[in-house]
């Protein structure tokens, strides 16, 4: 009987030894090896597009118009979107940018044109992750993975757009009117600093 036991405690131990080496062995490799760096618009260098490449002077002179609700998702986020266009243009003029957190680390997002209450949701660029997303160091950015200006028409996407890893990095994009035309796509790859070895 005792036999049976020293041997069910020996077959134990080893157990633990292997799985703990072996969870050991992993954990080193995920941490020596990280899948993305964190990173911000102070890591794009060379050509970028800027916002005054894409100037707007129209400025709307009355109060902006009430949103209309015309699909199941404007009524679904009818709350947000009515108390942000209620703040007036801040992009491209007269639409307004209007962005509520979707989750930790995460930007949902519409755009408002203020002079006829239309909403515009851009279906690919919804739910921004911004898990490795840091603040740039003019810290200026007013909203989490999005940077835009009331006096022009280019919208930078930075971070995950619908929590994609595989889109993560820094999108710029020119407002149309109706959507958006991408201009140029800056993958978080190229955008990490190369891993510096131990």
């Amino acid at each position: 009987m005792r036999a049976v036991q020293v041997w069910r405690t020996t077959a134990r131990i080893l157990i633990c030894v292997v799985v703990t080496t072996a969870f050991a062995s992993r954990a080193a490799t995920v941490l020596a090896t990280p899948s993305s760096c964190l990173f911000s618009l102070d890591n794009v260098s060379g050509q970028a597009p800027h916002f005054e490449d894409f100037k707007v002077s129209a400025e709307l002179k009355r109060a902006p118009a009430p949103v209309i609700l015309s699909s199941s998702e404007d009524r679904e986020f009818r709350t947000q979107l009515r108390k942000g266009a209620a703040h007036g243009p801040n992009f491209a003029g007269h639409y307004t940018v209007v962005v509520w957190g979707c989750g930790s680390s995460c930007t949902d997002w519409a755009i408002v044109d203020a002079t006829s209450g239309r909403v515009t949701f851009l279906a690919d660029l919804r739910a921004i992750s911004g898990t490795h997303v840091i603040s740039e160091k003019s810290d200026t950015a007013e909203y989490w993975g999005l940077r835009f200006r009331a006096d022009s028409r280019l919208i930078i996407v930075v971070g995950a757009p619908n929590e994609d890893q595989g889109r993560e990095g820094i999108a710029y994009y020119s407002w149309n009117g109706r959507s958006v035309d991408l201009l140029k796509f800056l993958p978080a790859s190229q955008l990490c600093p190369p891993p510096t070895k131990p």
